[in-house]
């Protein structure tokens, strides 16, 4: 939640705050009709997202602050559920106070990420005299490192306003890519350019599949080529900022964020006449209540202009491209207490 960035967290060495949340996204939960305007799927449990999350930072010193975060995440596809986990840890120094118009500025170093259990697709695909019945992607996983400089500027003690920039790294990657032929033979498939590919028998009785290997060439690039257009490494920068208020009970946050990615995968998702979407604008809004000193009720809204593009890097690749271009929201419901 990069949207609530803010320069001065205001707690005193070794306090900090835990968050525990429940996620989730389904058709009940639409209240602004974001899923139901999508043609396709609109009625169907296609998008359903369910989760939940434990967040948290600590306070080492009055300017140094360190947080982290892990997600279990679940997101209903059209032939099988995604599931996976989603890390962060991250490091931040204030530098500066905020002094009349000059703001609070903090430097923040932060690694984050998401590993995905295995994904299966069906498929009737061909290759050469080779009935492929299905693909196995194991592992697919994302990971970034990215650096901000965050600005806030308090009007006074219980009102803030923050704007940042940051700039990361990305690389999306796979273990394997497995094709299961029709005769239960199952190979792992390797291309290492566009006008090669190479598999060897992975699973499945050797006396009965016609392969142990095979090795196809051609003079057309006629292969995906290395990484299949699914592990792919790339750059990113983000701005936005955060409107932050609250009193003895009631804290209210809205926070927006502009996303733009440069990735080495979008020659070839443009190639195959697909739009790459290469950005996304996000808006989170958050209310939270005072239910004792420790402890605090909180409900947060996210809305995405283009699916959960930047947020789950290794979910975007060349089969997958053409369906960012829709519109997504996710809720966000639970407790948060100071220590």
């Amino acid at each position: 939640m990069d949207e609530f960035l803010i320069a001065q967290h205001g707690y005193p060495p070794w306090s900090g705050e835990i968050e525990f949340s429940r996620d989730a996204v389904n058709t009940a939960l639409d209240i602004f009709n974001i899923r139901g305007q999508d043609n396709e799927f609109a009625g169907t449990e296609v998008g359903d997202y369910t989760g939940y999350h434990v967040s948290g930072g600590i306070a080492l010193t009055r300017r140094l602050w360190i947080d982290g975060s892990y997600w279990w995440r679940t997101l209903t596809a059209t032939q099988e559920d995604i599931s996976g986990t989603s890390w962060s840890l991250a490091a931040q120094y204030q530098a500066t106070v905020n002094l009349d118009w000059l703001p609070a500025v903090s430097l923040r170093l932060s690694r984050w990420g998401t590993d995905s259990e295995d994904v299966d697709r069906s498929t009737n695909s061909v290759l050469r005299d080779f009935n492929i019945s299905s693909v196995r992607v194991t592992s697919p996983a994302d990971e970034q490192w990215q650096g901000d400089i965050i600005g806030s500027w308090f009007v006074d003690d219980m009102e803030s306003f923050t704007a940042f920039f940051g700039y990361g790294k990305s690389t999306v990657s796979y273990n394997q890519l497995l094709a299961s032929f029709s005769n239960d033979c199952v190979y792992s498939l390797q291309s290492p350019s566009k006008n090669q590919l190479t598999g060897q028998l992975y699973s499945g009785d050797p006396l009965v599949c016609e392969l142990l290997d095979f090795n196809l060439n051609s003079n057309d690039a006629v292969y995906p080529g290395e990484g299949f257009g699914m592990a792919y490494s790339g750059t990113y920068f983000h701005f936005g900022g955060m409107y932050q208020t609250f009193d003895e009970n009631w804290r209210f946050r809205l926070g927006y964020r502009f996303q733009s990615h440069q990735r080495s995968v979008d020659a070839e998702v443009a190639a195959n006449d697909v739009s790459v979407v290469s950005s996304n604008h996000i808006i989170t809004s958050e209310v939270g209540f005072k239910l004792s000193r420790y402890w605090a009720l909180f409900a947060r809204a996210t809305f995405y202009k283009n699916q959960l593009l930047g947020e789950m890097p290794f979910a975007y690749n060349v089969f997958t491209a053409h369906r960012f271009d829709k519109k997504y929201g996710l809720l966000s419901f639970g407790l948060v207490t100071g220590f």
